[in-house]
């Protein structure tokens, strides 16, 4: 605008650099891990997928474990997570 003013900046320095970790194997294979039976899912997970099979929402395909319940469920960690949080959120009642 015409005037003469001192001005004073800030510099930074960056330091370093931050990279996202690659997925390691452990990690993969976390993600891709199944769980087919009530008994073999993550015990966060268990009492929800025991409330769904009850409902039968969650039925398998036939083939049952040693006490009944449906012991093909096919189910992945993320699965799980979906359906404990929609179960928490009341969702099934």
């Amino acid at each position: 605008g015409g005037q003469v003013q001192r001005r004073s900046r800030a510099f930074s320095v960056i330091v370093g650099a931050v990279r996202a970790k690659d997925l390691t194997e452990e990690v993969t294979a976390e993600m891709e891990e199944r769980f087919n039976t009530v008994a073999g899912c993550p015990s966060w997970a268990q009492a929800t997928v025991d409330k769904l099979v009850a409902l039968e929402y969650l039925t398998g395909s036939g083939k049952v474990d040693d006490q009944g319940r449906p012991a093909d469920l096919d189910l992945s960690r993320d699965m799980l997570r979906i359906l404990v949080i929609c179960d928490r959120a009341g969702v099934f009642g």
